[in-house]
């Protein structure tokens, strides 16, 4: 439909804002009409992609209950990857480590080699005091990612330096500088 495609476009432009007010306002205006599969994935997307998980969750949870096409079953598993990790970050920032934990540990089983599990994992072990731990994860990420964010490196020479290792923590500084 014409409101995905006008979406997906902000989306791409990098207004998720908009693009959730867009589908909000759809939604709004079409009550009466149940929004389809597709619409729900890009919607429970943006939504995260907002930092508003607790209606993305509700999202993903009127998906659950729903026939997926092996596409869009693809999407939303990767949407309840994404959760996971929202939910951990967010319990990790409010100091809830263990709670990060507990929201992370579904997912490092299947998703183990996924750098973005193994950075927030990283996080978390680091917050619980576990920098030996962290170190590894942090550094398994840094060689299997392509586009890591400073925050990855900055794990890696932080718990890398905890771990008395100067030059490869010298070298993942050099990496936040690039």
């Amino acid at each position: 439909s014409s409101v995905l495609a006008s979406a997906t476009h902000l989306e791409q432009q990098g207004a998720t804002d908009k693009a959730v007010a867009l589908l909000r306002d759809w939604r709004t205006k079409n009550a009466h009409i149940p929004p389809s599969v597709d619409f729900q994935l890009l919607y429970a997307r943006l939504l995260l992609r907002e930092d508003q998980g607790v209606e993305a969750l509700g999202v993903l949870r009127t998906l659950q209950n729903q026939h997926l096409n092996t596409t869009q079953q693809e999407l939303y598993t990767q949407l309840q990857l994404d959760y996971a990790l929202y939910k951990a970050r967010q319990l990790r920032s409010q100091g809830d480590m263990y709670g990060a934990a507990q929201a992370i540990n579904p997912v490092l089983g299947h998703r183990a080699d996924d750098p973005r599990v193994q950075q927030v994992n990283a996080d978390i072990q680091y917050g619980l005091g576990n920098n030996a731990a962290a170190y590894q994860q942090y550094k398994q990420a840094a060689v299997q990612t392509t586009s890591a964010d400073a925050s990855l490196y900055l794990g890696l020479a932080r718990t890398a330096a905890s771990q008395h290792k100067t030059a490869e923590a010298d070298a993942a500084l050099q990496q936040v500088l690039l």
